[in-house]
């Protein structure tokens, strides 16, 4: 399934061929300003979907600016992901900060059941806009024998 923003599923771009047309995906949901934020309370920008058995790897980036013009905040983020033939999500690892420049924002990764989210906080009394790129890498259990078309 594809990634979901605001609660409606987004056309995914790139994804990859298998077989079975379930084995591999490619996910990339890209944005200009995907949320807005009012004041200092968490919300979910972006839940991505998973299927039992599968793998994900999520690389995030963001940008936040606050609509007064006094401050920017620039973030890049990769987790993976697994969802147990139980049907449980967890968290593979920790994860890795690959950017984080500005402060008083933060974007975080982490899981509600069995989707993975992106988080995001502005600042009390601040109207922050954000634009962000999700590019999920989906493999499940058919991914060693996937037959890619052109590649």
């Amino acid at each position: 399934m594809p990634p979901t923003r605001a609660g409606r599923t987004v056309k995914a771009k790139g994804d990859a061929m298998s077989t079975d047309n379930t084995a591999v995906k490619a996910y990339t949901l890209r944005h200009g300003t995907l949320w807005r934020t009012d004041d200092d309370t968490p919300v979910t920008a972006v839940s991505v979907p998973t299927r039992r058995g599968h793998g994900y790897m999520v690389n995030v980036k963001a940008i936040a600016f606050s609509m007064s013009g006094n401050a920017t905040a620039f973030f890049e983020r990769i987790a993976t992901f697994h969802n147990v033939n139980s049907g449980a999500l967890v968290q593979t690892g920790a994860t890795v900060n690959v950017l984080t420049t500005g402060t008083g924002y933060t974007l975080t990764l982490d899981t509600s059941g069995t989707d993975i989210r992106v988080r995001i906080t502005g600042a009390l009394g601040s109207t922050v806009a954000w634009q962000i790129a999700v590019d999920v890498l989906e493999g499940g259990p058919n991914a060693a024998n996937a037959g890619f078309i052109n590649g």
